[in-house]
C-alpha cells in the first residue's frame, strides 16, 4: 500500500511539473533562460548554457519514461484486484487524502500563530 501510495504522490508530482512546463511553453512567453538542475548537476559551476539545456532535456524524459511505468504498474495491480479490494483502496486513498488535507491545515494554523503582527 505504501508503494501506491507513493506512486500516486510522485505521479502527481510529474504531473503537475509536466503541466508547469506544457503551460510555460504554450504560453506564447520565452521560458526562462536559468534552467533549474537537480543535484549534482545543479552543483557543476562549468556547465554551459547548452549543456544545462541538454541535461535538463534529458530529465525531463526519464521522468516522463519513469511517470509511464509507474502508470502502467498502477494499471497492472488494478487488474489484479477483486472489486471488494478496489473499494478498500479507494477507502483507503479517501483516509489518506483526508489526513493529509488536515495536516496541512494544521501547519497552515500553526504557521498563522508563529507569525508576530
Amino acid at each position: 500500500m505504501r508503494r501506491i501510495r507513493s506512486s500516486m504522490g510522485l505521479v502527481l508530482a510529474l504531473l503537475i511539473a509536466a503541466s508547469l512546463t506544457a503551460y510555460a511553453q504554450d504560453s506564447g512567453k520565452p521560458a526562462k533562460k536559468a534552467i533549474k538542475l537537480t543535484k549534482p548537476w545543479s552543483e557543476l559551476t562549468s556547465l554551459t548554457d547548452e549543456q544545462k539545456a541538454q541535461i535538463h532535456e534529458i530529465h525531463q524524459k526519464a521522468l516522463a519514461e519513469i511517470k509511464a511505468i509507474r502508470e502502467k504498474e498502477e494499471a497492472d495491480i488494478l487488474v489484479l484486484l477483486t472489486p471488494q479490494q478496489k473499494e478498500e483502496l479507494a477507502a483507503l486513498e479517501a483516509r489518506q487524502k483526508a489526513a493529509a488535507k488536515e495536516r496541512r491545515a494544521a501547519r497552515k494554523q500553526d504557521e498563522q500563530t508563529e507569525k508576530p503582527e
